[in-house]
């Protein structure tokens, strides 16, 4: 979990459906997905039907290049002790080319996520990747198959996004290629909370990128979080309305309630992971050289390490 946030960020680069292919004469097609399901022991994903749009020149291996657009009417994922429900999802894609590199803007949008009872509303996640090799995307989504096969476990899904990840940090190492988060936003309660930053490799080379924990070591980017603070405070509200062992009366549970969110702000700000400015939460986390700086405070995470 340490570094998952990194290794999907490279990961998205690759989800980008079928943007990064060689020019050529320019077509439409609509592709249908068939349903993608998976399950392990104690876990299961299922993606319903999905439809893509593509608009732009076709390339080699029935790649396309150009814009496109992805719409998937619902999604459902579960393990042992949780379950996700999402609602429709829809993500545009749009390519433009600078000799042999391309740059592609990703935008998507998810209507809703429902977890443990509660809804998250209006997903949004817009995001730029610049200086990608066409040839090499080329070799990527070919490795990605997994986009449109249903593969019979989650082990061999991971399997796969290993392959893709270390095809990617090695290109992107070539290029100076970066990632751009321009706007990662959600809704809970009319609150939104946003994040915006960037990823790159700083002065790597492909002896420096033989694993993963290599590549983590020359990860190099800056988020900034802000979060307001009635997020929080809601979810306080509905933890202690929904949690069975916790009964009172209406005082008592709003007395509870406070003890929630100023427990909470102790931890937070308290502890220095963030600063309150004007009712909201903001923090930054600076990634360098393997090391992780949250609000102007060093971590003792590793994101080298398993």
């Amino acid at each position: 979990m340490k570094h998952a946030l990194l290794r999907n960020a490279f990961l998205l680069a690759a989800l980008a459906p079928q943007a990064f292919a060689a020019p050529a004469p320019a077509q439409e097609k609509l592709i249908t997905v068939p349903t993608l399901s998976m399950s392990s022991q104690d876990s299961q994903l299922i993606v319903a039907p999905r439809e893509i749009l593509t608009a732009g020149p076709r390339g080699v291996d029935e790649l396309w290049f150009g814009n496109a657009r992805v719409t998937i009417p619902s999604a459902y994922f579960s393990v042992s002790t949780m379950e996700l429900k999402f609602g429709s999802i829809e993500q545009t894609v749009r390519t433009t080319t600078r000799g042999k590199l391309a740059d592609s803007q990703s935008d998507a949008r998810l209507a809703s996520i429902e977890v443990f009872g509660q809804r998250i509303e209006d997903v949004h996640l817009g995001v730029r990747f610049e200086k990608f090799d066409l040839a090499e995307m080329q070799k990527v989504e070919k490795d990605a198959a997994f986009m449109s096969n249903a593969f019979t476990s989650i082990e061999a899904f991971n399997a796969k996004r290993g392959n893709v990840l270390m095809a990617m940090a090695r290109s992107a190492a070539r290029h100076g290629s970066r990632i751009v988060l321009e706007d990662f936003s959600l809704s809970y309660k009319n609150f939104r909370a946003r994040m915006t930053g960037h990823f790159g490799l700083r002065d790597a080379s492909e002896k420096d990128l033989a694993s993963i924990q290599q590549i983590l070591k020359k990860v190099d980017g800056r988020i900034e979080i802000s979060v307001p603070a009635g997020i929080p405070r809601a979810m306080c509200q509905a933890f202690v309305h929904t949690v069975p062992n916790i009964q009172g009366t209406g005082m008592e549970r709003w007395q509870q309630q406070q003890n929630c969110y100023q427990a909470a702000m102790t931890k937070i700000v308290g502890e220095g992971w963030a600063r309150m400015e004007d009712g909201v939460l903001r923090s930054s986390i600076v990634i360098s050289q393997g090391n992780l700086n949250v609000n102007g405070k060093s971590t003792k995470v590793n994101l080298s390490a398993d």
